[in-house]
């Protein structure tokens, strides 16, 4: 009987252990944690293939050309526990644009070394495998950056592709687009207005995009006085335009939480075009 213990005993530490040494080699990154080996940055402009066998084509605008095989690892679960609250807007019919403004917040009061947070508009299609995103973010996160604020442009399914980031001040506001293109290509475009920099990807073969999304991810946030924006509790989204098939259409926005949240995170909707996300000191 004690030896049977011992063993479930073994069994379990070793499972905890192997499951630590699992996370620790997924990134940070944005709508969901991806393999470190499969995250990488690219210079503005590069346009990504996504190829019919899960692999990868880099065209770059130099005349560069790179490939790579679908990633490996299986990436952490989609819509994982860093997202805290969003809203969405579900349209089967196939979003064809998307464009937001968000203003850069202050920064923490009394930040830590290890949080990240996000603030991005994105969509993405009916099985959330992966996401385009123009992302302001805050803290040292697989794109760089550290304790200030930076936006840039992202695709994130099994693997991850980032752009260079551009630098942002409080109140300067972002803007970010996601427009379909010819065959079906998509750009992802972010733009820090008040410096009027801009990066962006282009990524094509995506596949119908069917949500639109306002979306707050917090990685590592333990006290929401000191890790969330000082002076504030709440993250505008403003000017947000969506089209289905070509054609303007009004957001239908639905408001989406998910636990843990220790800081009351959640959505207001003002009108079809100026959400927030809220929370508690």
């Amino acid at each position: 009987m004690r030896v049977a213990s011992l063993a479930l005993f073994c069994f379990f530490v070793c499972f905890a252990v192997s499951q630590r040494v699992k996370d620790e080699d997924y990134a940070f990154t944005p709508h969901h944690r991806v393999h470190k080996n499969c995250v990488h940055g690219v210079p503005d402009g590069t346009k990504i293939r996504r190829e019919h066998d899960g692999s990868f084509s880099l065209f770059y605008r130099d005349g560069r050309l790179s490939t790579m095989p679908r990633c490996e690892h299986e990436p952490m679960a989609m819509h994982g526990r860093a997202w805290k609250a969003w809203t969405q807007y579900h349209n089967l019919d196939g979003f064809t644009f998307m464009s937001a403004t968000w203003p850069t917040p202050p920064a923490p009061s009394k930040p830590t070394s290890s949080e990240i947070l996000y603030y991005w508009p994105g969509t993405e299609p009916d099985d959330n495998s992966f996401v385009l995103q123009p992302v302001l973010q805050y803290g040292s996160t697989p794109a760089g950056g550290g304790m200030y604020w930076a936006v840039a442009s992202w695709y994130v399914g099994d693997r991850a592709f980032y752009s260079n980031l551009v630098n942002a001040t409080t109140g300067d506001m972002m803007f970010g687009t996601m427009t379909a293109q010819s065959n079906s290509s998509w750009a992802i475009m972010s733009e820090n207005s008040a410096t009027k920099q801009s990066v962006s990807l282009e990524v094509d073969n995506i596949v119908t995009q069917t949500y639109a999304y306002c979306v707050l991810e917090a990685y590592n946030l333990f006290n929401c006085a000191n890790e969330y924006p000082a002076g504030t509790t709440s993250e505008p989204f403003t000017n947000l335009v969506t089209d289905v098939n070509g054609v303007s259409s009004t957001p239908q926005w639905e408001s989406m939480t998910k636990d843990p949240r220790i800081c009351n995170e959640h959505t207001t909707i003002t009108n079809p075009t100026e959400v927030a996300i809220v929370w508690s000191e």
